[in-house]
């Protein structure tokens, strides 16, 4: 028995052939309106696959049979991430870029892809240049696309680049000048002006989501999942076979 789901509407079981050459009986709802049902499946099942703990709960609550939790898988060539993108919003005249760090930036973010481990592009504003107006709503626009902000200059006063940002819900990277300290614990990550404390700095703002990506790449592939399924069933004396 495959169980899906937990409903109070009943959906009638279907029989489905494996690549193992036996029946599974799929349950899309153990439906507690249908209680004596499900027992009556269970009951003439050899075993149990339940897709999340609490129906492994159920399950277990409604049979003495093995009751083994494997959870759906997912086509991750087709479900993929894009790649992190790390920002910086400012005047683009060579001295300006010089002094806010570009160069550091684009170099962090080079050693990272290096790596290899994940990808990541650097990003400039897509703002008129300097002599133009400055255009405000396009570049709040820009913010809300960053993975990451990071401003490395030489030296500031009170960053509107930084907070903008942070206003925009997007962790920053920021130099040890001018604002740094009182910003401390509200998602600035503040470092030295080198191309390594930047790329680390950058690597432990994406930590939380390259932590979920691994997981479910290492988790909930459609990979992963089979695997599990082969196990269970050559455990069981179903070895597979070609369909």
């Amino acid at each position: 028995v495959h169980a899906h789901s937990i409903t109070y509407c009943p959906v009638p079981p279907q029989l489905v052939k494996g690549v193992f050459g036996f029946s599974l009986v799929s349950y899309r709802s153990l439906s507690m309106a249908r209680k004596k049902d499900n027992i009556k499946a269970f009951a003439a099942a050899g075993f149990v696959v339940a897709k999340s703990h609490d129906l492994a709960r159920v399950a277990k609550d409604n049979t003495r049979k093995t009751v083994v939790y494997i959870p759906n898988g997912v086509d991750t060539t087709m479900f993929a991430p894009r790649e992190f993108l790390v920002g910086y919003c400012g005047n683009k005249k060579p001295f300006s870029q010089r002094y806010k760090g570009v160069e550091f930036i684009q170099r962090a973010v080079a050693a990272i892809n290096r790596e290899g481990k994940i990808r990541v592009r650097f990003v400039q504003d897509p703002s008129d240049p300097p002599e133009k107006v400055y255009q405000q709503e396009r570049i709040a626009k820009f913010y809300r696309t960053l993975d990451v902000f990071v401003s490395a200059s030489i030296g500031e006063g009170c960053s509107n680049v930084v907070l903008e940002a942070l206003a925009s819900g997007v962790p920053v990277v920021m130099t040890k000048t001018g604002i740094w300290k009182e910003l401390a614990g509200a998602g600035v990550l503040a470092v030295d002006r080198t191309v390594e404390a930047i790329k680390r700095g950058i690597l432990q703002q994406l930590a939380p989501a390259i932590k979920a990506r691994q997981e479910m790449a290492s988790r909930y592939t459609w990979q992963a999942v089979a695997a599990q399924y082969v196990s269970l069933y050559t455990g069981l004396g179903y070895p597979p076979r070609s369909v």
